[in-house]
């Protein structure tokens, strides 16, 4: 098997389901990455990702103290250049995915279950962007500060803790 560009890199993993963690621990680490740190909310993901600057950070977007677009944006506000993944049930929503939209660029949206080839897709999206051309300048949009994650998940009837 060739090296990917992203083989040996790191990942922390945020999740607040540990069999969700093991599940993805093992798929990250078949795709040649290095889980350095795992978390499950997105408060402590947080402080793991400001201590270990890893290279990926796969996030789950329902989870207590902060959901997931909110550790998602704080990310990226602390260091646009750390890559995320969004894994989610809710990814696989068609109208969850237009309202993230707003805040989360698509190609960083992986739905749950997740197959081995699903995540190596997701993953070679994400690191490679002339392979989605269609979405290369969406990777590159400022986060509006205005929008609110009521005003994301309010209509379509999903609560997030905060």
């Amino acid at each position: 098997m060739a090296k990917n560009s992203w083989f040996g890199q790191t990942v922390i993993i945020i999740d607040d389901s540990g069999v969700v963690r093991e599940e993805l621990r093992q798929k990250f680490e078949a795709c040649g990455l290095k889980v350095i740190a795992v978390a499950v909310n997105g408060l402590h993901g947080l402080e793991l990702v400001k201590q270990h600057r890893p290279d990926l950070v796969s996030i789950d977007i329902i989870m207590p103290e902060m959901d997931g677009i909110e550790c998602y944006k704080k990310i990226r506000a602390f260091d646009p250049n750390i890559k995320c993944v969004i894994i989610s049930w809710l990814a696989g929503d068609a109208k969850i995915i237009d309202k993230l939209s707003a805040v989360v660029p698509k190609y960083i949206l992986q739905a749950k279950p997740l197959s081995q080839p699903d995540l190596e897709s997701r993953i070679q999206r994400i690191y490679h962007p002339e392979s989605r051309p269609e979405e290369t300048k969406e990777s590159e949009k400022s986060l509006p500060d205005d929008i609110d994650n009521d005003d994301i998940f309010g209509d379509l009837g999903v609560t997030t803790v905060s």
